[in-house]
């Protein structure tokens, strides 16, 4: 747990939060000559949120051609966290499965000894907190504060209202909302609620 802990403040040291979004949108660019013209949107969502995970705050690297094996491992990891919920030990299936996600993820993060215990707490409660919010204000006017803050990306464009809300109040009522571990609890904060309801109920 000490080694974990130390590792993961390691890499949160290590992370420049101002080339998320250029680095989002090269691995958009990258990954849409490869994906087919039709792709399910949960997909999408898990495939672009483990890429950017992996690249930006893990410190590895993915290639646009493995859309597939990102989709194997996030299904996986899906799949998997569904199967503990009912049972102690894995089937044949799923050990095998286990196993070719656990090669996939050494091949991206090498670096990492165990890349699992680190992509789990960082992508996992994550891209369900993306599908949630894209789904709910993408073509809508309340994603101006979202794309003021992908053109800049800085504390104080996250924080700036426009139209009523500002990226941290759409994020923290996301989170709030919509939260991506049962057992954090609804906190109130102090966001806008009739704009934020709105938008995110």
């Amino acid at each position: 747990h000490t080694t974990f802990i130390a590792d993961a403040r390691s890499l949160l040291r290590c992370w420049d939060a101002s080339t998320f979004p250029g680095t989002a949108r090269a691995l958009l660019d990258a990954h849409s000559s490869w994906l087919p013209r039709t792709i399910a949107f949960d997909s999408i969502i898990q495939l672009t949120t483990f890429a950017l995970v992996v690249e930006t705050l893990l410190g590895g690297r993915t290639a646009a051609q493995d859309w597939r094996d990102i989709l194997l491992v996030t299904n996986g990891i899906n799949d998997l966290w569904e199967s503990s919920k009912t049972k102690n030990d894995l089937s044949t299936g799923e050990v095998e499965l286990r196993a070719t996600m656990e090669i996939h993820l050494r091949r991206w993060l090498p670096h990492l000894a165990n890349p699992l215990d680190f992509v789990i707490p960082a992508y996992e409660t994550t891209w369900r907190v993306v599908a949630v919010l894209t789904a709910r204000v993408a073509n809508t006017p309340e994603s101006a504060p979202l794309r003021a803050y992908m053109q800049e990306p800085c504390d104080d464009v996250f924080r700036t209202f426009i139209d009523g809300a500002s990226a941290q109040a759409l994020v923290r009522g996301t989170l709030r909302l919509h939260s991506p571990v049962r057992r954090i609890s609804r906190s109130t904060g102090d966001d806008p609620p009739s704009v934020l309801s709105r938008i995110l109920c």
